[in-house]
């Protein structure tokens, strides 16, 4: 049996998401070799982009928290009051561990998944993906699919 996944299965698992813990059986019943993980090689470069989104995101928000910290702590009416400090470094540690944790569950999907080749053929059935996809980044891993069931 073949088991189909893509980038939010890989990010549900690495971040221990919501669902993160269905990832996990299905993840190990594909180690037991119960069934085949199968995997687009363009969702491993699309996590890494949305990591790369969440990092930038968190950067910008601890510069506008860490400006607007020292400029709370100018004021004696709020100066005692501000533990600001923890949420900083929890942003921070937080990308740390998210980059941490995804190359591990990479590596540990790798080891057991066939990867599908994004080739020209792909992209081109690609653009020919029904229009009710969310972008053309769904479009290629659906084309991606539907030559690998063939």
């Amino acid at each position: 049996m073949n088991i189909y996944v893509e980038s939010n299965f890989v990010l549900e698992l690495a971040w221990m998401q919501e669902e993160y813990e269905s990832c996990e059986k299905i993840l190990a019943w594909c180690e037991a070799k119960k069934a085949t993980l199968i995997l687009p090689d363009y969702s491993i470069g699309e996590t890494y982009e949305t990591l790369g989104r969440h990092q930038k995101r968190r950067a910008r928000l601890n510069n506008e928290l860490t400006t607007e910290i020292k400029q709370l702590q100018r004021s004696n009416l709020h100066k005692d009051k501000i533990e600001s400090y923890q949420m900083i470094s929890f942003l921070l540690k937080s990308d740390e561990e998210e980059n941490e944790s995804l190359l591990e569950n990479h590596n540990r999907l790798l080891a057991i998944a066939e990867i599908l080749p994004m080739e020209k053929d792909v992209l081109m059935s690609a653009t020919k993906a029904p229009a009710k996809l969310k972008s053309p980044q769904d479009s290629i891993v659906y084309a991606s699919v539907l030559k690998h069931l063939r």
